[in-house]
């Protein structure tokens, strides 16, 4: 019923012989401290384990996850894991329960990618039963005969170290998913920075930069000598021992250069900054979101971000997420799932109501996940003025902070 946005800007049909559409961008929005964040580390921790669990770790080693606290319920059972996601002509199910000990149970479902079509059970492990296995995951059987999986390892992780086809394609999937926190400027600038040697890419990341009105005209990686080294915080006797190890020694530094005018207001040249220290923590923030945005657009991968919209502007954020709701410059359908808080987002002129998503936590500390889609919503309501209002959840429970100066100190003389 939503008339706003065009279904073909925000859905594609990855194939043709399956009506099934997919969104090429969720958002999902919650009160401070509502799960948010949590659902994106779970995305994190789910991609980490199964890549490594084969290699990365020993038997000895407990596996790092945390499950909910809150309930007596809950203190002893596993963690469990689902996704279901498509790839080349298949549709997978693939799910885990762990603990902090050990894998309890796992599987893996396959169908075509076609109406009707049956799930085939590859996989089902659990601790208590043999598994079973189905001969199109010969490897993966050959390995539990051989007692090859260790019980703080995940089978397929195993088998795709040892090349079974099933099992290498889906970590192949594994690879196209991008998952990073917007509050962490330092890891997106670094992997945007690598990409500047790379002729592909550098043009576009400085236009990506210039676009946004940052007033930057370049930036580039310069390598130089180090000379010195001020004290800093340091005592004196820890400067004098970091000017004997690093004076001299090879960096490599990025650079911004911003254009400089004379009293008539021409260009005469250009000055360069440390980037990192110069320019304001938004500028470092979009430009480490260029490199991992080219690349998810490019390739048609997944780009899982928590606070996207942390430290930029509300136009800046819209223009990022139109990037992917657009056919035009996302040919390739890529998917980008993101948290925020920016309520002017909350429109239906850039998402239909089921790419908007809360996560409201009850009186229990337990968070659910829902859509706007669930709700009856007019077709000329204002989305962003009925979230503010409670009307969807999923907003904070604020209670008298006035309290907090005023003397509600009773008196015993009644005064």
């Amino acid at each position: 019923k939503d008339k706003k946005v065009k279904d073909e800007d925000v859905m594609f049909t990855p194939y043709r012989n399956n009506k099934l559409n997919l969104l090429r961008s969720v958002v999902l929005y919650g009160a401070n401290a509502s799960g948010k964040s949590n659902f994106i580390e779970a995305f994190s921790f789910f991609k980490f384990f199964i890549i490594n669990s084969s290699k990365g770790t020993q038997i000895e080693e407990s596996i790092d996850i945390s499950n909910f606290r809150l309930s007596t319920e809950n203190d002893n059972k596993p963690s469990f894991f689902e996704i279901i996601f498509l790839w080349k002509e298949s549709q997978f199910r693939y799910g885990f329960e762990v603990d902090n000990k050990k894998v309890v149970s796992e599987w893996l479902y396959q169908k075509k990618v076609k109406i009707k079509s049956k799930e085939i059970e590859l996989l089902y492990r659990e601790e208590t039963a043999p598994p079973s296995i189905h001969e199109k995951f010969s490897i993966a059987k050959d390995l539990v005969e051989k007692n090859m999986v260790r019980s703080n390892a995940l089978l397929l992780s195993v088998a795709a170290q040892f090349n079974d086809t099933i099992a290498t394609e889906i970590l192949l999937w594994l690879q196209t998913i991008n998952v990073v926190s917007g509050l962490n400027e330092d890891y997106g600038a670094a992997y945007t920075a690598s990409l500047l040697d790379n002729p592909k890419y550098r043009e576009r990341i400085i236009n990506f930069t210039k676009y946004a009105d940052l007033g930057i005209e370049d930036i580039k990686m310069m390598s130089g000598e180090i000379n010195d080294i001020g004290p800093g915080n340091n005592t004196p006797e820890a400067a004098k021992v970091l000017k004997e190890v690093l004076i001299g020694k090879k960096i490599n530094t990025l650079m911004s250069f911003h254009p400089k005018y004379d009293h008539n207001l021409k260009e005469i040249n250009s000055v360069h900054f440390y980037f990192n220290q110069s320019e304001s923590h938004g500028t470092i923030k979009y430009f480490g979101l260029a490199g991992p945005i080219l690349d998810t657009l490019d390739n048609g991968k997944i780009f899982v971000i928590d606070e996207l919209d942390s430290e930029l502007h509300p136009l800046l954020t819209q223009k990022i997420i139109s990037l992917f709701n657009s056919p035009i410059t996302n040919p390739k359908n890529a998917q980008i799932i993101f948290t925020s808080h920016d309520t002017n987002l909350l429109n239906a002129q850039l998402f239909r109501r089921d790419q908007i998503w809360f996560a409201q936590k009850n009186r229990y500390g337990a968070t659910e996940l829902y859509s706007l889609s669930e709700y009856k919503v007019r077709n000329d309501a204002s989305f962003e003025k009925e979230y503010l209002q409670g009307k969807y959840g999923a907003v904070p429970a604020l209670r008298n902070f006035d309290k907090l100066f005023t003397n509600t100190k009773s008196n015993t003389n009644g005064e």
